[in-house]
């Protein structure tokens, strides 16, 4: 009886037909993409030449191991002795197995083509179109981003990265850099205790806010840059994609903490990430 979940491999006839179709259709998206797009449609042209190339390497692998096989079939059958001379458990072609695992990574590789080739053919995510004007603006700048991780610490944290690489003596401090802890409790406690330039800002009582910012994971914003940068004495510059530099007390003296502000970051709406130079 027959083996009813036995995978069926492609021929080579076959594979060459899928690789056609698979190099005709990202043409057709390439063309689609046009010519701003034009390094991101070749890295998808090398990563599929690359993996056709991959798919003959193997099928002409599996060819050769199964022409080895029947030879050696041929030989045994003709020489009556020669099978029990050769080593026992010799492979003899690609098992039942084998096949279905090849089968089932082609599929899974072809899968993978078609889903970048959709992608492709959308065109840029909000996200990915804001991260590329913030990167380009940086550039020009010779500056970086620098990923701080979404966690609801993203502006403490990237302020944090800034202190641990910034020369503390370039800044005129007399103290530490602050972690992400020590900047949420700075900002809280200013803001609490200059209620009267804050309180019209707010939508709850200001006790009730500088509690719950003084917990971890509370999203920061432009009224804790303020109070940062008054209470270290820095000027805070931030970065976005649609609106000019923002430049939090830009009469202080000395380097500036540079941060990059994402509105579509992650799917999850604001976020802000640390900038910093490019090394050469």
């Amino acid at each position: 009886m027959g083996d009813d979940g036995e995978a069926k491999v492609e021929t080579r006839g076959q594979m060459t037909q899928r690789h056609k179709r698979e190099a005709m259709m990202l043409k057709k998206q390439a063309q689609k993409m046009g010519k701003k797009r034009k390094d991101e449609a070749k890295k998808l042209e090398q990563e599929l030449q690359a993996r056709h190339q991959e798919e003959v390497r193997s099928f002409e692998e599996r060819e050769a191991s199964a022409s080895a096989g029947a030879a050696g079939d041929g030989q045994a059958q003709e020489g009556g002795t020669l099978a029990e001379e050769e080593p026992a458990g010799q492979p003899k072609g690609p098992t039942r197995a084998q096949k279905r695992r090849e089968a089932k990574q082609a599929k899974e590789a072809e899968r993978e083509a078609r889903i970048a080739l959709e992608r492709a053919a959308l065109g840029e995510t909000p996200e990915e179109a804001e991260t590329n004007k913030i990167e380009e603006l940086l550039g020009g700048l010779n500056f970086v981003l620098h990923d701080i991780p979404p966690d609801g610490n993203c502006m403490f944290r990237s302020l944090e990265d800034q202190l641990s690489f910034q020369s503390t003596s370039a800044l005129g401090f007399s103290h530490k850099p602050v972690d992400h802890c020590g900047l949420r409790k700075i900002a809280s406690d200013h803001i609490r205790s200059h209620r009267e330039d804050f309180e019209a800002f707010l939508e709850v009582p200001i006790d009730e806010y500088c509690d719950k910012m003084a917990e971890n994971s509370e999203w920061g914003g432009h009224l804790e840059l303020q109070a940062i940068s008054t209470v270290l004495d820095v000027c805070i510059e931030v970065y976005s994609a649609e609106n000019p530099v923002l430049k939090i007390g830009e009469e202080k003296e000395g380097a500036p903490l540079r941060l990059s502000y994402h509105l579509h970051a992650y799917g999850l709406g604001e976020h802000y990430n640390s900038v910093r130079p490019i090394q050469t």
